[in-house]
């Protein structure tokens, strides 16, 4: 087995196991040297620390405890699984619905199961992971029908289409007001030249020495 591996199931990382039995090649079996888990058991804390070595052939993956913060770093790693298809969030800190929809970045996410959270009480919980997360197919072990697509779409496609027209508009306004800043700070054409002791002359006349009349 892989180094790696070792350590993962090592004392240090004993809350990390292998959901799945023997046809694995668990240490010590047949095919042990080419052993990976296709699912997973890991705290969200632990998880970014093995993000750049998890197993390509993940498909599986339940975290337990910790923030979603933490497993937030690790999602552009889990976007790189293309059999990741179960994801299940079990007493992990989540703060807003915006956060669990950074999971969107899985592109082969087809299961979400949200246990024991907070974000679970709020209304808007499964209308907005259904718009949220298109691929989705079961949310909390509950289908989700064309039915349910068309009905979400209606009710967030109208805020998504203003809030893209209010960044689009943003983002001119910014672009108008720095071309404004830089055109104020540009030199304008220079008139006059000063000249020794405060006095000044017209620049087609720069080349004249200026005298001051003696009193």
């Amino acid at each position: 087995m892989d180094t790696f591996w070792r350590d993962v199931w090592s004392a240090t990382m004993r809350n990390a196991r292998p959901l799945t039995g023997p046809a694995l090649g668990a240490p010590g079996t047949e095919g042990a040297g080419d052993w990976a888990p296709t699912s997973l058991r890991i705290s969200a804390d632990v998880l970014p620390l093995i993000r750049s070595n998890l197993s390509p052939g993940l498909q599986e993956l339940h975290v337990v405890e910790g923030s979603f913060r933490s497993l937030s770093q690790a999602i552009p790693a889990l976007a790189g699984l293309r059999y990741l298809s179960r994801l299940c969030l079990e007493s992990v800190s989540i703060r807003s619905l915006e956060d669990v929809g950074q999971l969107a970045a899985l592109p082969s996410l087809q299961q979400l199961t949200i246990l024991s959270s907070p974000i679970l009480e709020q209304a808007l919980f499964r209308p907005y992971l259904t718009w949220r997360l298109p691929r989705l197919k079961a949310l909390n072990e509950d289908a989700i029908t064309p039915a349910d697509r068309l009905s979400v779409a209606a009710m967030f496609q109208p805020l998504e289409d203003v809030l893209a027209e209010s960044a689009s508009f943003a983002a001119q306004s910014n672009a108008a007001e720095g071309s404004g800043r830089a055109r104020s700070r540009s030199p304008g054409k220079e008139g006059r030249k000063s000249a020794p002791g405060g006095l000044h002359q017209p620049s087609h006349l720069a080349h004249l020495p200026i005298t001051s009349s003696s009193a």
